[in-house]
């Protein structure tokens, strides 16, 4: 949970960040294209990326956990997946695959020197013909061409990935909820046949966690499965993206 929080936070901020800029470039005295800018703004692109599809699947591995420490609970060999170090390194391999997925479209990226920017007369505070590098950024024609681990190779393999979660987590939280009213008809069960020792010792854990707290986790997974149904991830092949601070993403002209 607290990983995807992270994720949500990030993105959140990214959305404002984006309003934001676009309030900013409304002013002709300032050129939001400077190198400096441009810089961070990829890299924010690129981490709002990262973590838009990694909540994704963080998601479908709290399903998939959740599921598993129902059904397998007097498994010792599941025991470990329940404590917190587990989380950790689950959000530490999406978050690395997630980074080489994202590292290999980016790392084709740089910035472009287009034109000269001079601020219009009206603009105070600048000396007498003051120019700065007008930045844009841009993939290089030869990834844009390569038939092969190429962009639109790049786009179809992601688009598939970005497509997964949203089979994934209603297939999950179905199981997930056949599990949990498995396991409340073993509660009743055993509420009316005490005297089955054997049988309440075999399920006692299940009893004890569904009387000791909520059931938070589940339903949170619940409206993430209506949220993904919602609004899915782009799944078709693109070839082109447009942010909605950085505009166009041009190819270079360069080889």
């Amino acid at each position: 949970m607290a990983g995807i929080a992270a994720c949500d936070f990030f993105n959140m901020g990214s959305i404002v960040y984006d309003r934001v800029l676009e309030v900013l470039q409304e002013n002709e005295c300032w050129n939001s294209h400077n190198y400096n800018f441009q810089l961070f703004s990829t890299w924010k692109m690129s981490i709002f990326d990262v973590l838009r599809r990694e909540n994704s699947y963080l998601g479908v591995l709290m399903a998939l956990v959740r599921y598993s420490v129902i059904k397998y609970s007097m498994e010792a060999k599941f025991e470990y997946i329940s404590k917190p170090i587990f989380g950790i390194f689950v959000f530490m391999v999406t978050f690395f695959c997630s980074s080489l997925v994202s590292g290999f479209y980016f790392y084709h990226f740089y910035l472009l020197e287009t034109f000269e920017w001079s601020p219009p007369e009206q603009c105070r505070g600048y000396p007498a013909n003051y120019t700065q590098m007008y930045y844009m950024p841009v993939i290089t024609k030869e990834f844009f061409r390569r038939p092969w681990l190429g962009l639109q190779s790049f786009m179809f393999v992601d688009g598939l990935i970005k497509i997964f979660p949203t089979i994934l987590l209603p297939i999950l939280t179905l199981l997930l909820i056949a599990e949990i009213r498995a396991a409340k008809r073993i509660r009743m069960k055993l509420s009316s046949n005490v005297e089955k020792w054997f049988f309440l010792v075999r399920h006692y854990s299940i009893i004890k966690f569904y009387r000791s707290q909520p059931d938070h986790t589940t339903k949170l997974v619940t409206v993430m499965t209506v949220a993904v149904a919602k609004d899915p991830p782009l799944g078709t092949p693109l070839l082109g993206y447009q942010s909605q601070s950085d505009g166009p993403l041009w190819f270079s002209p360069q080889n």
